[in-house]
């Protein structure tokens, strides 16, 4: 600009390539993470900027890949929030509580999560209109249920749809009768639950 260079030696929030970027980066980081472990002793997995490792072996085994995994982010010049590690056979990662059990692993949503879900899909249902932020954040944590519940993602894609729609008309609400039908069919399956969601795999 003006004859001068000017370098961000970070990601610049909001920038239009930075989502890119960021997400280019945390996959190196994570193929490399990765390349150092054997696979039949580590499998590592990054969401955004949150890794998770499944580790197995030894408690001594356990330890030196964890240590290896912390020096090897270290010395790329990360900074860790040691304080939100965690490790164990119960452990919480990106808002879901993942227990190893004797022949299952299984994930859960928090009880709590569930209900404040449950009154916001009711409410929605008694409005006319709802405002696109609002949508939008309610959209977003339908998906973090979809991650574990896959038969609910059609009815996000149909979320999604009618917040475009609108954007793309320049309003700033969407009416309800355009996603009546998905917030009835989660409404339905709600009414049929109670406390944590919970789901678990068998071990092969």
């Amino acid at each position: 600009h003006s004859g001068k260079w000017y370098i961000w030696t970070r990601v610049a929030q909001g920038s239009l390539n930075g989502p890119n970027a960021f997400g280019r980066l945390s996959a190196l980081t994570g193929r490399m993470t990765q390349g150092m472990m054997e696979s039949t002793g580590a499998r590592t997995q990054i969401y955004t900027d949150d890794p998770c490792t499944v580790l197995k072996g030894t408690k001594q085994q356990v330890k030196k890949n964890i240590a290896a995994m912390t020096l090897f982010w270290l010395v790329l010049g990360w900074k860790l929030s040691f304080h939100k590690g965690r490790w164990g056979q119960d452990v919480d990662w990106i808002g879901f509580r993942f227990r190893i059990l004797r022949d299952e692993v299984e994930v859960s949503i928090k009880e709590a999560f569930m209900k404040a879900f449950d009154r916001d899909v009711h409410r929605l249902l008694r409005q006319r209109r709802i405002q696109l932020q609002v949508l939008q954040s309610f959209t977003g944590r339908t998906g973090h249920i979809a991650n574990l519940l896959y038969a609910w993602r059609p009815f996000i894609s149909e979320l999604w749809a009618a917040i475009t729609e609108r954007k793309k008309a320049g309003d700033s609400r969407v009416w309800v009768k355009q996603i009546i039908i998905t917030l009835q069919w989660l409404s339905v399956f709600l009414n049929r639950h109670r406390g944590s969601l919970i789901r678990s795999w068998k071990y092969s």
